[in-house]
C-alpha cells in the first residue's frame, strides 16, 4: 500500500530536519514547506500538526512555524530521554547478545578507532556518526518494543537537529567516543550489567556536554 501523502510529507520534513536543510530555530510559512516537500497543504498541514506534537516544530499564530530551537533546556530534556531509553535497553541487551555479535560490534568499533588519523574529514565524521547511531539502535531494538523503537528514533532526529558539535569533532573526540562504545560493548559481552549502564551513562553524559559546548 503507498503511504498517505500526510506520512510523505511528514517524512520528507523529517529528512530535512536531519540532514540540515531545515535548522534549529528556524521560521518557515505552511506554504514554504509545501513547496520543499512538492506536496498539498493539506497533508502538509497534517504532517505539521504531527511534527508539533513530537516537539520537532512548534506552531506560532501569525508568525509561522518555528523549527525546534536548540535551548540548553531542550537539548537536556533530548537527552534525558534518551538515557531513560538506552539504560533500560543495555541491560536487556546485556541479557540478550551473543558472544559472537558482541564481538562483531566490538571488533568495528575497533577498526574504525584505529583508521582515526591525524585529522578527520566530513565524510568520515559522517560515517563515524552512522556507525555510532546503528549500535544504539541495535542495542534499542533489544527491547523488541516497537513504541519505544519510534519513540527513540523521533528523539534522535530531535538530538541531530538540536546539536551543533559536529565541528567539534576533532580525532581525539572520535577516538574518545570509540573508546567508549568499546567500554560499553565488552561489558555487555561480559553480560556485567552494572557496569553497562555505568558506561552507557558515562557515554551519553559526555555527549550531552559536547552537545552544550561544555
Amino acid at each position: 500500500m503507498a503511504p498517505r501523502l500526510s506520512d510523505r510529507a511528514y517524512n520528507a520534513v523529517r529528512g530535512m530536519l536531519s540532514d540540515g536543510t531545515l535548522r534549529a530555530g528556524q521560521f518557515v510559512s505552511q506554504r514554504e514547506l509545501c513547496d520543499l516537500t512538492d506536496m498539498p497543504i493539506a497533508p502538509t498541514r497534517e504532517a505539521i500538526q504531527k511534527l508539533a506534537s513530537e516537539f520537532l516544530v512548534t506552531v506560532i499564530p501569525q508568525r509561522g512555524i518555528r523549527i525546534a530551537e536548540a535551548t540548553p533546556k531542550a537539548i537536556r530534556n533530548a537527552f534525558g530521554l534518551r538515557l531513560m531509553i538506552e539504560s533500560a535497553a543495555v541491560r536487556r541487551f546485556c541479557e540478550t547478545c551473543t558472544a559472537d555479535e558482541a564481538e562483531a560490534l566490538i571488533a568495528r568499533h575497533q577498526a574504525v578507532r584505529d583508521s582515526i588519523g591525524k585529522t578527520v574529514t566530513p565524510a568520515e565524521v559522517a560515517e563515524a556518526h552512522r556507525i555510532d547511531q546503528q549500535m544504539h539502535v541495535h542495542i534499542v531494538q533489544a527491547l523488541a518494543n516497537e513504541l519505544i523503537e519510534s519513540i527513540y528514533t523521533v528523539n534522535l532526529d530531535r538530538i541531530r537537529l538540536l546539536r551543533h558539535d559536529d565541528g567539534l569533532m576533532t580525532p581525539s573526540a572520535l577516538r574518545q567516543s570509540f573508546d567508549e562504545h568499546i567500554t560499553l560493548l565488552l561489558a555487555c559481552r561480559d553480560r556485567d550489567i552494572d557496569a553497562a549502564v555505568e558506561a552507557i551513562g558515562f557515554h551519553i553524559g559526555a555527549t550531552l556536554r559536547m552537545a552544550l559546548g561544555l
